[in-house]
């Protein structure tokens, strides 16, 4: 089974649930692909402004992270109040996953993710 987790943020080595649920997915057999924006947690506070940084990767980057888990970073943009990842439809027909997991209920990732179940079957 191949899975998607499709996330805003991702930072590695912290306990956030774009952390733990891949890997333990991975874990458990599946093929999962971490899906995140080069944005980091807490982006748009000011008060932690630059405290991330050091985690941030690069859009258009992947990687294999631990556990077996591959992270593909796309590039945001800010519509209306709400993050939205570039290319995130062409990205899901690339990886082809039989599941498709989102970490918010409500925005442009989660919609979007929706509508590429029509586009894309």
């Amino acid at each position: 089974m191949r899975v998607a987790l499709l996330s805003e943020t991702y930072a590695r080595d912290m306990g956030y649930l774009e952390n733990c649920l891949p890997r333990f997915l991975a874990g458990l057999g599946a093929e999962v692909h971490l899906v995140s924006t080069e944005l980091v947690p807490y982006y748009q506070r000011t008060d932690t402004q630059g405290m991330f940084d050091s985690l941030a990767r690069p859009p258009g980057s992947e990687e294999m992270l631990e556990g077996g888990v591959r992270h593909h970073v796309l590039e945001s943009e800010q519509r209306l109040g709400y993050t939205r990842m570039k290319g995130m439809v062409e990205e899901l027909r690339r990886i082809r996953p039989d599941v498709v997991q989102t970490t918010a209920a409500i925005g442009w990732i989660p919609l979007e993710a929706a509508l590429s179940k029509l586009r894309l079957g």
